[in-house]
């Protein structure tokens, strides 16, 4: 059955699935994460032993705490986007020009998000990505793609396997 809607990510074996991917190009540094509310995953990095930060996006898309400037720019090793790229971001754009503002130069970037090439993907988001969209949106702010992977969801079932994960690195 495929996934209608998001929910924040609690399960610790996705959570320990995104700080694998991660970490096999990043060794624990820092990390800002950019979530629509839910703070999981920046604690599990953070017991992980990575030095972490979480922005929230606000109703609508609006993204507040990154333009405010909270952190100097290259502030961070790493930024974390998890699910907030298709549902949450009024502007993809914006916020990955905001993400690159934060990212140290040949820093990373992780992207998690619905997989638009799947075919058990649904139109439940504002927009999906498919791979070589999303690689092309990423390269337009400076991320060049390290790895992609397909991530199964909680159940770990071929319908639930939805979510495209993307390492890439910052190199403007």
């Amino acid at each position: 059955m495929p996934i209608l809607a998001r929910a924040p990510v609690r399960d610790a074996s996705v959570l320990a699935r995104r700080l694998k991917v991660l970490e096999r190009f990043q060794p624990r540094g820092s990390l800002l994460v950019v979530s629509a509310g839910d703070a999981a995953f920046a604690r599990a990095a953070a017991r992980a032993g990575w030095r972490t930060a979480c922005a929230g996006i606000a109703a609508g898309g609006a993204l507040p705490p990154l333009r405010a400037g909270r952190w100097p720019g290259g502030s961070f090793d790493a930024v974390a986007l998890c699910g907030v790229l298709e549902e949450y971001a009024a502007e993809p754009d914006s916020l990955l020009r905001d993400t690159a503002h934060y990212c140290r130069l040949d820093g990373l970037l992780l992207v998690e998000t619905w997989d638009g090439d799947h075919p058990g993907a649904v139109r439940a988001a504002p927009r999906l990505y498919a791979h070589r969209d999303l690689t092309m949106l990423l390269a337009r702010h400076g991320f060049r793609e390290s790895r992609a992977c397909r991530l199964p969801g909680p159940d770990g079932g071929p319908d639930d396997a939805v979510t495209l994960c993307v390492v890439a690195r910052y190199c403007p």
